[in-house]
């Protein structure tokens, strides 16, 4: 009898970071089986919980934007893999909203299913969309506040009254997503796992990312060099508690947004597209090399 190693990968990743594009084009590139990859979709068995994004898959496939994982929505896809040496992988890979992440750092809420799944993990993927990221902009040490300022300028009345307009106003959109965020929502993860963990950060959408890195070989660490250096600085401070590895994914290849470019491409097989950087900026159309255990 053949044992079945079950392995656990669990995606992390604020919203639109690119978790459910990945696993999309993933699932799409294992069962149509034409691309040579580490890992092989078993060929008598479909991924469990297929039906959550089949309609994401079509999109997919007909070069239409995948849609977003929205709100509190989990769902979980389970994939029967086998590598080169014919020895049989389950894979369990949860696709949940980048919300659920969000409230975890601002609100310090998980349930504790979700908790559970994280902390027994054999590997994490966390995605980074650096183009949904915004920039924080501090006041340099030794000049006055922003209340400060406000003070100077105006009297007490003033600006309780202002307090008060500011209260009753229509809520605030959602706050964008900052490096803090990010580093507060790694440091939740580690707390939970309770262990140095394997960690595979990936900077999403790298067709675009690359674009503005020197062309000889761009390699994601010197990405995340030049857009997150607080959260790789805090990386780079944490080696006893995470294993960090640094890639690059474009699930696409590029901009499915862009009608032009669509129309040049729209007798092209889609798989053909994704791409992935290693942490050594080598090339590769594998993107089940991700979820590979070294």
């Amino acid at each position: 009898m053949t044992l079945v190693e079950e392995r656990s990968c669990f995606m992390i990743g604020m919203p639109s970071s690119g978790k459910t594009t990945y696993l999309v084009s993933l699932t799409s590139m294992l069962m149509f089986g034409e691309h040579k990859t580490a890992l092989n979709l078993q060929s008598y068995d479909l991924p469990e919980g297929l039906n959550n994004i089949q309609n994401e898959i079509a999109n997919f496939n007909k070069f239409q934007p995948v849609g977003r994982t929205i709100g509190t929505a989990e769902g979980w896809i389970e994939i029967p893999l086998c590598d080169e040496r014919g020895n049989k992988i389950c894979l369990r890979i949860p696709d949940l909203s980048g919300e659920i992440f969000r409230d975890l750092v601002h609100e310090r809420v998980l349930k504790k299913e979700i908790a559970l799944h994280l902390r027994e993990a054999d590997i994490l993927l966390f995605f980074l969309n650096i183009e949904t990221i915004s920039k924080e902009l501090r006041i340099p040490l030794g000049e006055e506040s922003a209340m400060e300022l406000i003070e100077k300028d105006y009297n007490q009345p003033v600006i309780e009254q202002g307090k008060a307009q500011l209260a009753k106003s229509e809520p605030q959109e959602e706050k964008p997503v900052t490096q803090t965020d990010l580093v507060e929502l790694l440091q939740c993860v580690l707390h939970l796992s309770k262990k140095r963990v394997k960690v595979k950060f990936i900077i999403s959408a790298w067709d675009s990312m690359e674009k503005q890195l020197p062309p000889d070989k761009p390699v994601p660490e010197d990405c995340m060099a030049k857009f997150l250096p607080l959260f790789l600085q805090f990386l780079r401070s944490n080696p006893e508690r995470v294993d960090t590895e640094i890639w690059g994914v474009s699930a696409q290849g590029f901009d499915f947004s862009d009608q032009e470019e669509r129309e040049k491409r729209i007798q092209d097989d889609c798989r053909s597209y994704a791409r992935l950087i290693t942490p050594d900026g080598e090339e590769t159309h594998d993107l089940t090399r991700l979820l590979v255990l070294n």
